[in-house]
């Protein structure tokens, strides 16, 4: 397989992993979703992800919404994982405050 074959097939899987991001973006839960059901198709997800980021070297340029180098995504990544962990701490904050003040009742 030449180096060009090898780039289309790279970004045929790529864009297949980005149109399973979209859907995944309009994520909607039924009476037959269960905590695990959800937990296992979110490590499916983490799954697949892991095996397509193995076959990439960090200054390989991808496309997708943008066009970027996987270094630049993992960057994304971590900041919007680091946002998220603020957001679960202010919500940490405000659960533990709101049982201080229905304790001191």
């Amino acid at each position: 397989m030449d180096q060009r074959s090898w780039t289309r097939d790279l970004r045929r899987r790529l864009d297949d992993l980005l149109d399973q991001h979209r859907q995944a973006l309009s994520f909607l839960l039924t009476t037959r979703d269960t905590i695990e059901s959800v937990r296992a198709a979110h490590q499916v997800a983490c799954q697949e992800s892991r095996h397509t980021a193995e076959t990439l070297g960090l200054d390989q340029v991808v496309a997708g919404r943008k066009v970027r180098s996987v270094w630049a995504i993992y960057v994304q990544m971590l900041r919007e994982l680091a946002q998220h962990c603020g957001h679960a701490d202010i919500l940490r904050e405000q659960i533990l405050a709101a049982r201080r003040l229905s304790v001191s009742r």
